[in-house]
């Protein structure tokens, strides 16, 4: 998997801006461009989900991975170490849990209560915070026949600064039971969220050592575990392939990246 910046990507766009209506150009995990043929026939994999980005021409389909598996070499491993250990006093022989935060909310604009928010065309906001017979009963509708559907609608799920707070303290309660590991929260940026309480520490990604290093180029993957020897995975939250429990075990972890490095290589 190659890492680039999301620079790079625009730049690779800018040779394609010579179409004068829309077209959808296909780009594979390792921003090549391919053909629709090739796009769907690696999407069947289950290996990637698709990312969109689009101009005023085009309209880019991009293949990421919902996991990834790599080796952090000995050189890039030490200097990592290092790092933590100086800022946060991390233990290196431990396996690291990441949960990775872009962006701390700010509490005082957080929701009364986590619900569903409706989304206009521009990622929006717009309407109360909803909860989830509301949401439903809000997109059912009727069709000519009188047959109730359910429409597609942009949205998306908001936690209240209650159930923030709880959802990350749960975490840190499951996954600090296992002693070969340490879950730790970081984030990119803090909008005025509390942290370094007693009971929640969030550690400041100082710059942006992990953001840089476990990205595909787009946006950073929210789940990180990193083997003392450098051997790692990637994912993201609600991701039914990363199972965190399951691969904090080593013997575990080599299976199933064996598994996915065979699926990797029959759709190259």
């Amino acid at each position: 998997m190659k890492f680039f910046s999301l620079i790079s990507f625009f730049i690779l766009l800018s040779f394609q801006l010579y179409a004068q209506s829309k077209k959808i150009i296909y780009v594979n995990e390792n921003y090549d461009i391919i053909d629709f043929h090739e796009f769907n026939r690696k999407l069947k994999s289950d290996l990637f989900f698709i990312a969109h980005v689009e101009n005023d021409t085009a309209m880019y389909k991009k293949l990421r991975f919902k996991v990834f598996f790599g080796k952090l070499n000995s050189q890039k491993k030490s200097q990592l170490n290092k790092l933590l250990y100086m800022r946060n006093r991390i233990d290196s022989t431990k396996i690291w849990l990441i949960h990775y935060i872009d962006s701390l909310p700010n509490p005082e604009l957080m929701p009364k209560k986590s619900g569903i928010v409706i989304l206009d065309s521009l990622g929006h906001e717009k309407g109360a915070v909803l909860t989830r017979k509301e949401f439903e009963n809000s997109i059912v509708k009727n069709t000519n026949n009188s047959i109730k559907v359910k429409a597609t609608v942009k949205h998306k799920h908001v936690l209240s600064y209650e159930d923030y707070t709880t959802r990350i303290l749960s975490e840190i309660k499951t996954y600090n039971k296992f002693d070969n590991s340490i879950l730790l929260h970081f984030y990119n940026f803090n909008n005025g969220f509390p942290v370094n309480t007693d009971e929640l520490i969030c550690l400041k990604d100082y710059n942006l050592s992990l953001r840089k290093t476990f990205t595909d180029g787009m946006r950073v993957y929210k789940k990180i575990i990193i083997y003392p020897d450098g051997d790692f995975c990637l994912g993201s939250f609600g991701n039914n392939y990363m199972d965190e429990k399951r691969l904090l075990k080593y013997r575990s972890f080599k299976k199933v990246e064996k598994k996915w490095n065979k699926k990797r290589k029959q759709y190259n």
